[in-house]
């Protein structure tokens, strides 16, 4: 089940390439909507042992509160865009036992200062903004303009992760799989490292080379 917009389509698409089981359907849904029940007839029809659901908080609580009137049953995985603490926290009575996929940004000493620096600001992609717009800005200086056709390689430590990246410029994330607890917190079940994720993301694995050393 994921929203109807590029990101919820491409996630959705991904994560059922990906998976080693039986996708028996994939449900868009419109963000416009307030009544989601025929959305969820539509997902729950082929009696899936578990949905995973790509979306926002917004949404989310409509669609999980009428899944949990409605009776419907079944697992939950949330995708990162769901992984919020008020959300979580909110929901408890319905979200717990729910597991959530999202980034987990690697305990380096980069991590740590930018948490300790940004403080109650800090948000789920707040390290991978950081780190987006500091490597844009390396590699123009690396390269000496900014025309978006000329680049050097750089090595930047960032505050998400080593930010390697493939020949698509796609970033490799460290990721875990939590569970939500009664209370709507989480706790980590298991850590996927980012070198899982070589060569899954369109292209052959191979990380960019270094000629410039910057520390984030």
């Amino acid at each position: 089940m994921h929203v109807a917009n590029p990101y919820g389509q491409g996630l959705a698409e991904t994560a059922s390439d990906a998976f080693e089981g039986e996708t028996v359907g994939m449900v868009g849904y419109d963000q416009q909507t307030s009544d989601f029940t025929s959305t969820l007839d539509s997902v729950f029809e082929n009696d899936p042992d578990a949905v995973g659901f790509v979306g926002y908080p917004g949404n989310g609580r409509t669609i999980l509160k009428q899944w949990s009137d409605g009776g419907y049953g079944g697992e939950w995985v949330l995708s990162e865009g769901l992984n919020s603490e008020e959300f979580l926290t909110d929901l408890s009575d319905i979200t717990a036992g729910m597991y959530v996929a999202s980034p987990d940004p690697e305990d380096t000493e980069g991590s740590q200062e930018f948490e300790e620096k940004i403080g109650e600001a800090n948000t789920l992609f707040a390290a991978h903004a950081y780190d987006a717009l500091f490597l844009q800005a390396l590699a123009m200086e690396a390269a000496g303009e900014a025309s978006g056709t000329d680049d050097e390689d750089i090595n930047y430590q960032g505050a998400s992760s080593p930010v390697d990246l493939n020949e698509n410029l796609e970033p490799l994330n460290q990721f875990a799989i939590l569970e939500v607890l009664d209370d709507g917190s989480t706790e980590s079940l298991e850590t996927i490292p980012r070198d899982f994720f070589r060569g899954t993301l369109g292209g052959d694995g191979e990380e960019t080379t270094t000629t410039t050393t910057t520390e984030g």
